[in-house]
């Protein structure tokens, strides 16, 4: 995991009870951003793996300048949780 934060997120992620992993979206072609989160463990998400309440997301973004088709969105597996 190339970031503390990120990891501490997704841990929190895990203990809400978030069922099948995070998701967010992020620049598709920015150097940085995508990159980060696929060596960080995230998987690119095609059209029919992404759920009705990502795809409003996307489209609240859109409608607020973050232009869809420069948008990706991407899922990373949460840890199982530590006992002990």
């Amino acid at each position: 995991m190339p970031c503390k934060a990120l990891h501490q997120v997704q841990r929190g992620s895990r203990r809400s009870g978030a069922p099948r992993g995070m998701t967010l979206t992020t620049f598709r072609d920015v150097p940085w951003d995508r990159p980060f989160y696929e060596r960080a463990g995230f998987r690119v998400l095609g059209p029919d793996e992404i759920d009705q309440a990502v795809l409003a997301v996307v489209a609240r973004e859109d409608a607020a300048g973050l232009r869809r088709a420069e948008r990706v969105v991407v899922r990373i597996p949460l840890p199982p949780e530590r006992i002990g």
